[in-house]
């Protein structure tokens, strides 16, 4: 898995004396948890994937099939019961693939499509919220969101869709599927 952000970055973007292993270690882990997390919520590996292949069996006739991972950057082959097929068209945006001959994939047919899909580079605003969450971790490991002292109290927060501010849920859910 390719982590949306590096540990070189991440120190530029929150600059830290300690330079250690266990440090540069503990930085990558949570930028591979960010990463997965951001993942988890959209839906999308975002990063570059080639020979992706998804296979559809129509549970009623339809002319049209949608691609899990956008965005599309290329249709590599498309076979319909393991016979090329070639009248189709993409919208690489969506990842809505359309037959193109007025005719419908029936539900005995199966398709299979593989494709290329994901940004060559991870966009900035990816990378910053992967950096912004990864730190957040580091700082407050165990998510507290309440502390008191007298008669000691104390919440948890989650590390998961939670760990995200309204505004990174909003930029986020553009690359949701």
């Amino acid at each position: 898995m390719a982590i949306f952000a590096s540990p070189v970055e991440f120190f530029t973007f929150a600059p830290d004396s300690d330079s250690s292993s266990e440090r540069v270690a503990a930085v990558q882990q949570s930028l591979e948890i960010a990463t997965q997390t951001i993942k988890d919520y959209t839906e999308q590996d975002i990063e570059a994937v080639a020979g992706r292949v998804e296979t559809f069996r129509a549970k009623s006739c339809v002319s049209s099939l949608i691609l899990s991972q956008l965005p599309v950057t290329a249709i590599t082959s498309v076979t319909t019961n393991a016979v090329a097929f070639s009248p189709y068209s993409v919208d690489l945006k969506t990842g809505i693939l359309s037959r193109t001959d007025n005719l419908s994939w029936l539900m005995e047919d199966v398709a299979t499509i593989t494709y290329n899909s994901g940004y060559p580079t991870i966009p900035f605003s990816i990378r910053g919220i992967c950096m912004r969450v990864a730190k957040a971790m580091l700082d407050n490991p165990n998510a507290v969101a309440n502390y008191s002292i007298g008669n000691y109290s104390q919440t948890a927060g989650s590390q998961s869709e939670g760990s995200f501010t309204k505004g990174e849920r909003m930029i986020l859910d553009r690359y949701r599927a």
